[in-house]
């Protein structure tokens, strides 16, 4: 698989998908184009200067070992040349918890719940060790988690490579990152104050042949006839005992009748209690639904006083479209008469315009014929001074003729 063909196929983002570092590069939340499945993306560039170990090692150590669930193992490991050098990419199964460390940060563990994590962890430590795998220091982020109903189980990363510690250590670790209540002890019933009976050990039956038990079976089962029971006088040390213990038991009777006399008395006291309290929650509770009643009583006399017609949906309905219609038309109204007004506006700019345009023409022409009138008057000027006579008629008023 090549280096455009591996990246083709899972789908991820460099700076929102990224899951965490880890020792042995970081990991990437991806998705596979043609299985629409989500996989975990781990990248680790490879240092050829140095000999420490790589992704690829990592891998090839995990999926080595024998089968177990509290080992993550790979389903893919590829090396690429990219322009800064070797990058090894390998693909995790998905874990939606994430690490441990996500699941103490989002979750409320109860003490069943640390208790069962923390001895998987540590079962999962010691199949690690029995196949020499060496574990340095517990790190939460090296442990994903997976839920199997209403089990945490571990899944470890990260591991061989490294210094091992002692499993002491390594269990004061987990411990402390997943500390455990102790487990309540059962008390243990009440002495009886009495003395102890002890009963005398019997002497154990010699073991007997078969002949003895034959004639121990006849002799059984021949019939016996009971011997009556004699009654033994009490000796006067053990009357005396009788009386001692009826004089305690007759103290004890008087001691639990006044128990039970002060208990009595306590739960009529609470009852008591309790019934006040009632008491007064009840009343307490009719006089705020009177104050309500009241109220409410106002209320309707102002709503009876001022009665107002009924409002249906339909009214409401034919009422706003009315109003609809009337804006509708007055919108149009006015955009008529914006129309128009701008439309007067403009014939009247075309009328200005053109009585503009009839002026300058006028003035044009006024102009030219300013300027063709000097050339005129003198060939005028010799006609006038020609006949001077004949002008003179013309302003003088005839005289009269003398007598």
């Amino acid at each position: 698989m090549t280096y455009q063909d591996f990246f083709s196929r899972y789908i991820y983002n460099r700076r929102d998908d990224k899951i965490c570092n880890t020792r042995f590069g970081a990991i990437y939340k991806a998705t596979e184009r043609k299985k629409g499945r989500e996989v975990f993306l781990r990248l680790m560039p490879v240092d050829e200067s140095t000999s420490s170990p790589t992704l690829r090692d990592e891998v090839e150590l995990a999926n080595s070992l024998p089968l177990c669930d509290a080992v993550v193992r790979y389903t893919d490991i590829n090396r690429f040349e990219e322009a800064t050098g070797e990058l090894d990419c390998a693909i995790m199964p998905f874990f939606p918890l994430g690490s441990l460390a996500k699941v103490l940060e989002d979750w409320k563990l109860d003490n069943g719940e640390r208790r069962q994590l923390r001895d998987a962890i540590l079962s999962a430590a010691t199949f690690l060790r029995s196949n020499s795998v060496p574990l340095g220091n517990f790190n939460p982020n090296s442990v994903f988690i997976s839920q199997d109903g209403d089990k945490l189980l571990p899944h470890f990363i990260d591991f061989g490579f490294t210094d091992d510690i002692s499993p002491e250590v390594f269990a004061e670790q987990v411990s402390s990152l997943l500390p455990v209540d102790p487990e309540p002890v059962e008390e243990a019933p009440e002495e009886v104050q009495n003395e102890p009976v002890v009963s005398e050990p019997t002497p154990a039956a010699p073991e007997s042949t078969d002949e003895e038990a034959a004639e121990d079976v006849e002799e059984v089962s021949e019939p016996t006839v009971d011997a009556e029971p004699q009654i033994a006088e009490e000796s006067p040390r053990a009357q005396a005992d009788t009386d001692s213990e009826n004089e305690e038991g007759g103290e004890m009777d008087v001691e639990d009748e006044a128990e039970e006399a002060e208990s009595n008395s306590r739960k009529w006291r609470l009852l008591g209690g309790v019934a006040v309290t009632w008491i007064a929650i009840i009343g307490l509770i009719y006089a705020v639904h009177l104050q309500r009643n009241e109220r409410t009583e106002e209320t309707e006399k102002v709503a009876t006083d001022s009665i107002a017609a009924p409002v249906y949906p339909a009214d409401e309905f034919v009422k706003e479209e009315a109003a609809r219609a009337d804006s509708i038309a007055k919108a149009r109204e006015d955009s008529i008469a914006a129309f128009k007004a701008d439309s007067i506006a403009y014939m009247k700019k075309i009328a200005a315009e053109k009585e503009a345009k009839v002026r300058e023409r006028e003035e044009a022409r006024k102009r030219e014929a300013e300027k063709s009138e000097p050339t005129a008057e003198p060939e005028s000027k010799p006609a006038v001074h020609e006949s001077p006579a004949a002008v003179e008629p013309a302003h003088h008023a005839p005289t009269e003729p003398a007598e």
